[in-house]
């Protein structure tokens, strides 16, 4: 354990918030044998997550209740969600402003779409990914409606991902462990993003895990 001080980013750790980690893994992680560190672990926790998600472009956990967005269609036939995505498709609805008067009058069924990843497969060629795109069926006449002046898709659904994928935890994993092998002098400096960005930057197995997951940059409106 260590001095069990104050550290800057801890109090921002609230109760039930969701990282990547939890302070008993990193306590176990780093070595240390009670929560004397916990607050020191917590900001690490949140450096973490932090650099994980500016380089991947987007966020690995799950927002409750079901909410509303709209979507400009990047093609008549293909709606992609950006750094938004779709974990679990409970109260999933789909509806499409038709004539761009800005109410969202048709409501779609399963049927008239198909979600991407197929299957759930990602680009690592494991399971569970969530859905990132919508095509239309072309074959049944349907076509996201395209509007100037206004979005043209609303989805309301429970965004995020259902769970942290097992490559984003394990990379957190690495940089908690780097971060405990040069403590002493991260510690000392207070250097926690910058330090994690290098841990990224110059570690090529931090790389391979998280780079699956780098979205394209583009979000919804609202």
């Amino acid at each position: 354990g260590g001095d069990g001080g104050a550290w800057e980013g801890a109090s921002h750790l609230e109760a039930g918030a969701v990282t990547y980690a939890d302070i008993a893994e990193a306590r176990d992680w780093a070595g240390f044998g009670d929560s004397a560190d916990d607050a020191e672990l917590a900001a690490i926790l949140l450096a973490v997550d932090r650099t994980i998600d500016d380089y991947c472009g987007q966020r690995f956990t799950a927002t409750t209740p079901v909410s509303a967005r709209t979507f400009v269609a990047d093609t008549l036939w293909v709606v992609r969600l950006g750094p938004s995505v779709i974990g679990d498709t409970t109260g999933l609805i789909v509806k499409t402003d038709d004539n761009g008067d800005g109410t969202f009058e048709t409501t779609w069924t399963a049927t008239d779409y198909v979600s991407l990843p197929l299957g759930g497969v990602g680009a690592d060629g494991s399971t569970g990914w969530p859905i990132r795109e919508l095509r239309a069926d072309r074959s049944a006449g349907k076509y996201w409606p395209q509007h100037y002046d206004r979005p043209g898709v609303q989805i309301t659904a429970l965004w995020g991902w259902a769970a942290v994928p097992a490559s984003v935890t394990l990379a957190a994993r690495m940089m908690t462990i780097a971060w405990h092998q040069r403590r002493a002098t991260v510690a000392g400096q207070g250097g926690f993003q910058t330090f994690f960005e290098s841990v990224v930057r110059d570690d090529p197995t931090v790389r391979d895990l998280l780079d699956p997951f780098r979205r394209r940059p583009k979000a919804a409106i609202a």
